[in-house]
């Protein structure tokens, strides 16, 4: 998030004024710096802010998490969207 943040330009005060919903600066450093954990919806608040993709940002975590592997852990399922119907979990 950090690098999404600094590639826009914007100072964690600027982001803060962006989200608009109280979030402190120290708040917005903590989760950046992996210090504190972050709500699912503050999440995709943060996303939307930053005008970046949930979904591709998550994506880029588990590459980074997972690439020593070179395979997702076992148990894990992805969604696989078809054309024009409902996203559907399938096993990796």
């Amino acid at each position: 998030m950090a690098r999404a943040r600094t590639e826009r330009g914007l100072s964690l005060r600027e982001l803060r004024a962006r989200l608009g919903d109280g979030t402190s600066v120290s708040t917005l450093s903590r989760w950046e710096n992996g210090k504190q954990a972050i709500s699912l919806e503050r999440f995709v608040h943060l996303c939307v802010a930053l005008r970046v993709s949930p979904a591709l940002v998550l994506h880029d975590a588990c590459t980074r998490a997972y690439h020593h592997t070179h395979r997702i852990p076992d148990g894990y399922v992805r969604l696989a969207p078809e054309a024009h119907q409902p996203m559907i979990v399938r096993e990796w």
